[in-house]
């Protein structure tokens, strides 16, 4: 993995979801990282989301306790996210790249994009780079590609409050 900005939210617990808090970190080589929260309540239950610049938004299977030393490995095991909405790299469970428009589909338009890079040679710090190497080329359509088969979406808990609704 390359090293990358990774920015955390902390989100209630209950519906709509609302965010208390975020930080930034630079990630390290196995994608771990460091996040301070200022606005957090100790022993409150949040809804961890992370969010990557060419990353598909993904949150924490349940609301975690907010403690001094919290600890949440999404790498370990698909289920730690939300609709298990993690794919496997090697021994290590990674969040799906290739969310360019950042709207929480990867779908033709981010394709279209990486398309148009690669044709332009597009080189540095861009969205459509996903696999990091500062260079737009057939790769990083091929991981969008094969995304955008496996029709990877944001997957979030329901703003639906469960009730039933009746019309007169």
């Amino acid at each position: 993995m390359v090293p990358d900005t990774v920015r955390v939210y902390l989100r209630r617990s209950n519906s709509p979801y609302t965010i208390i808090d975020s930080a930034k970190a630079l990630t390290d080589s196995l994608g771990y990282g460091l996040y301070n929260f200022s606005r957090a309540k100790y022993d409150s239950l949040y809804y961890l989301t992370v969010s990557h610049r060419n990353s598909i938004e993904t949150w924490s299977k349940f609301s975690v306790q907010f403690d001094d030393d919290i600890q949440y490995d999404f790498t370990t095991d698909s289920a730690k996210a939300f609709g298990n909405n993690l794919i496997k790299k090697g021994n290590m469970w990674c969040i799906y790249s290739g969310d360019t428009m950042k709207d929480g589909v990867i779908d033709g338009t981010d394709l279209g994009q990486a398309n148009n890079d690669a044709a332009g040679y597009v080189i540095g710090y861009v969205r459509s780079d996903v696999n990091g190497d500062r260079l737009v080329d057939a790769s990083d359509v091929m991981i969008i590609s094969n995304n955008v088969f496996k029709y990877v979406t944001t997957m979030k808990p329901s703003s639906f409050s469960g009730g039933i609704m009746i019309n007169p």
